[in-house]
């Protein structure tokens, strides 16, 4: 029997902790910061849009929908709050992987 595989998987789990700790490292020391610039622009206008209003009618930017529709699923499971943006940020980071 080969000894030599069998604490791969523990290691593989390891790097992987490694990698989401890495992650959360700059995220977590930003989590009280306001969000600020294109991410609050994205946030407010998914924001309008799950509140009824009509996208590039009644609430306008020149992105496209997708990204309105990303912040609004996130939205949707976190709620309106920064932890909302938060936790996008890190699924997007931890997807890139």
């Amino acid at each position: 029997m080969d000894n030599s595989k069998s604490g791969r998987p523990f290691l593989i789990g390891l790097a992987w902790l490694g990698l989401i700790g890495l992650l959360l490292v700059p995220l977590w020391h930003t989590r009280h910061e306001p969000v600020h610039g294109d991410i609050a622009l994205y946030s407010i206008v998914a924001s309008e849009w799950l509140h009824g209003k009509t996208l590039y009618t009644q609430v306008w930017d020149n992105k496209p929908p997708l990204l309105y529709f990303t912040y609004a699923v996130s939205e949707l499971l976190f709620g309106e709050t920064q932890r909302a943006t938060w936790a996008l940020s890190f699924l997007a980071s931890l997807l890139t992987l």
